[in-house]
């Protein structure tokens, strides 16, 4: 049997009689073509079902239907889910997307974002781990720019971000509402000159229920699930705290290893909450407490804001920020303890 394929400009041409870059001017209907020519050759194309590919029509408006993104790391889970998600939103608007990541590097960042400038791509969205340093290389390139997070009101780039603060606050407050009073919060020192919020969200919270010094309560992990275990190990083989605040579900994997290794449990001797809501967070020996992002919510609102600046570069600048839900799993003691 016959395969019946699509028409092409190419099929309608000869069937029209006439030449391909004709029926490609009337199917966008340049006025230089006469009006009866476009007709026709409109209804023809809409009789035989032909469909415009999206790389025609972006080329016919100047665009290459290519995004650009670059996110921290291809280690950490939560960039996998992003970007899966960013993909899935953009080719829903048919896109494609190109895929960088700076690995927590200030150089590499910096590297990739000059880069970026040779690359035929529509707009970026940019994860930056050290985008405070890195501005002028953002307004270089010349085209929409949208940043996945924090930014000051006045950022001149389009910005969607989690709030971290908020999670951080309401993760500790729960935390100390069970009866925890000796609380540490662990993650990546580094982070927090890229915009993290979480540690301040955290200090908040305890400082709001009388606890001394919270500041000192804030252990560097380092950025890996490596460093977070052997930071830990270290940590907790010197002081047991009622319950760990940890940046990510990722770190939070090194931290429960450690704790298994020096015969701790958790939550009877240690409760957690970490943050992300990751698919392993819910697969562990212990299923974690976590601050859930939106991960779809995020996807959709990245890819939306700046296709909506490529088709419309006068847009007022967007700045917006996603709460976070708490899932109750079991890494939280919710017995209050009287220390």
């Amino acid at each position: 049997m016959k395969t019946q394929t699509n028409p092409t400009i190419y099929t309608l041409a000869e069937k029209a009689g006439v030449s391909a870059a004709t029926v490609s001017r009337a199917l966008n209907n340049d006025k230089l073509i006469n009006i009866k020519t476009r007709r026709q050759i409109q209804k023809m194309a809409e009789k035989e079902g032909y469909k415009k590919s999206p790389l025609a029509r972006n080329l016919s408006l100047g665009r290459t239907g290519v995004i650009a993104a670059l996110l921290p790391s291809i280690n950490n889970p939560i960039y996998t889910y992003l970007a899966a998600k960013i993909l899935e939103r953009a080719q829903e608007r048919n896109y494609s997307v190109f895929l960088n990541y700076s690995e927590d590097s200030m150089e590499r960042e910096k590297k990739i974002l000059n880069s970026f400038s040779n690359i035929q791509a529509d707009g970026f969205i940019i994860f930056p781990s050290f985008s405070d340093r890195h501005e002028k290389c953002l307004k270089k390139l010349n085209r929409p720019v949208v940043i996945r997070g924090s930014v000051s009101g006045k950022c001149p780039f389009n910005a969607v971000w989690i709030d971290f603060h908020k999670g951080a606050y309401e993760a500790t407050e729960y935390l100390i509402k069970q009866g925890q009073k000796n609380i540490r919060y662990m993650g990546f020192a580094g982070a927090v000159s890229c915009g993290d919020e979480r540690p301040s969200g955290f200090i908040k919270a305890m400082s709001g229920n009388g606890m001394k010094s919270p500041y000192k309560n804030i252990i560097d992990t380092g950025f890996n699930i490596e460093s977070a275990y052997r930071t830990a190990l270290k940590f907790l083989s010197q002081t047991k705290p009622d319950a760990l605040l940890i940046q990510s579900d990722y770190l939070a994997f090194g931290v429960l290893r450690a704790i298994g290794e020096l015969k701790l449990r958790v939550p009877e001797d240690i409760s957690i909450i970490s943050f992300d809501n990751i698919e392993f967070s819910n697969y562990g020996t212990i299923p974690l407490t976590t601050m859930s992002q939106p991960f779809d919510e995020q996807a959709k609102l990245l890819v939306n804001t700046l296709l909506s600046r490529i088709n419309n570069e006068t847009l007022p600048v967007v700045h917006k920020k996603l709460d976070m839900k708490m899932i109750l799993r079991s890494s939280v003691c919710k017995k209050i303890r009287n220390k």
